[in-house]
């Protein structure tokens, strides 16, 4: 019986660019570094939306699911997430403290890069590690 593919997208939140991570399971038992994962700079504006979704859907193939972990920051997400809702994704928003947590279970660091946190955030939705777990809510379309 085959499994059902599912891909995951962490995406780093800023007030110009956002930074997006897409994994698949597979990618993620490679063992690669976390750091060869290839990321998506993303303007804030449809464009680049669309781009980001094109790049989801290769990922994906004709089936599957897709998990979509955004960085909680409020209004600078609002677009973004609007745009994603209004595709009928999945989203999960991370805090702040789920990230530092994740930093420290993955890459056994605490300091902050925003390219490596969209990658986390991807990471987090696979194998959340205990305390991360409880900073992730929603779920929601």
């Amino acid at each position: 019986m085959p499994t059902e593919k599912i891909v995951y997208v962490g995406i780093d939140i800023h007030s110009v660019n956002h930074y997006a991570a897409i994994i698949t399971a597979d990618g993620l038992n490679r063992q690669k570094p976390l750091s060869k994962t290839p990321i998506i700079t993303l303007g804030n504006n449809q464009r680049d939306y669309n781009r980001l979704v094109t790049r989801i859907q290769k990922a994906r193939g004709l089936s599957g699911s897709v998990k979509i972990a955004i960085d909680q920051t409020g209004r600078y997400s609002e677009p973004l997430t609007y745009f994603l809702q209004k595709k009928d994704y999945t989203l999960y928003y991370v805090n702040n403290k789920a990230v530092k947590a994740v930093r420290k279970y993955l890459l056994k660091e605490e300091n902050k890069n925003d390219v490596l946190d969209a990658i986390k955030f991807a990471h987090l939705l696979y194998r959340p590690p205990p305390v991360a777990s409880r900073g992730i809510s929603g779920g929601g379309k």
